[in-house]
């Protein structure tokens, strides 16, 4: 079960990734997340959302914390493409 929880973890990830470009693409919308704004302004839009999105699949692949913790992953990667996607719909 580990596997597929990994596997829903890296789509949920790229969704963010994919959702966050778009959103931040377009007026109205800011990177909330400091870390990930840094890397932005170091490495440019696509640049920073890429390194931050691989960053975080590649840990999680390699340490595979315990199947709760990554529920709980998958369930705030699930919620913050739900944020994004209601961003999207208020810039319209």
């Amino acid at each position: 079960m580990t596997t597929y929880l990994l596997i829903a973890i890296t789509v949920a990830v790229l969704l963010d990734g994919a959702t966050t470009y778009y959103a931040l693409c377009r007026p109205g919308a800011a990177e909330g997340n400091p870390l990930v704004r840094a890397l932005i302004n170091a490495f440019g839009l696509a640049g920073g959302l890429l390194l931050s999105r691989v960053a975080v699949i590649a840990a999680l692949w390699a340490f595979a914390p315990d199947e709760v913790l990554l529920m709980v992953v998958l369930a705030v990667y699930a919620a913050v493409v739900g944020w994004n996607l209601r961003v999207i719909n208020n810039q319209r």
